[in-house]
């Protein structure tokens, strides 16, 4: 896995494949049991709704109550491969402002 940040953009590059050590629960890496276990090909995009960074206020409650709101959302974009052995994608999110 890769990280970049620009300012608000921010991308991550993530590859997995069928030789990582994996289970079948959560905790202890569920994606790598799923890439052994599925056998896919194809090209895939997804769209996801996540929240921004912190908003500060004058204390915890503020601040929880700034970052958690409709106007903190943030487009979250994947595209990515499934190569029957392993699994590659881009996630990249950014606030666009238009100049506000």
């Amino acid at each position: 896995m890769k990280k970049l940040k620009i300012n608000s953009f921010k991308c991550t590059f993530v590859l997995r494949h069928r030789w990582e050590e994996g289970s079948k629960s959560i905790l202890k890496n569920y994606e790598a049991h799923k890439i052994r276990t599925n056998w896919q090909l194809g090209i895939w995009a997804r769209i996801d709704k996540v929240v921004g960074s912190v908003k500060q206020g004058s204390n915890k409650t503020e601040t929880v109550k700034k970052t958690f709101t409709g106007e903190n959302l943030v487009n979250d974009y994947y595209i990515g491969l499934n190569l029957i052995v392993c699994k590659v994608w881009v996630n990249f999110s950014f606030k666009p402002t238009f100049g506000f």
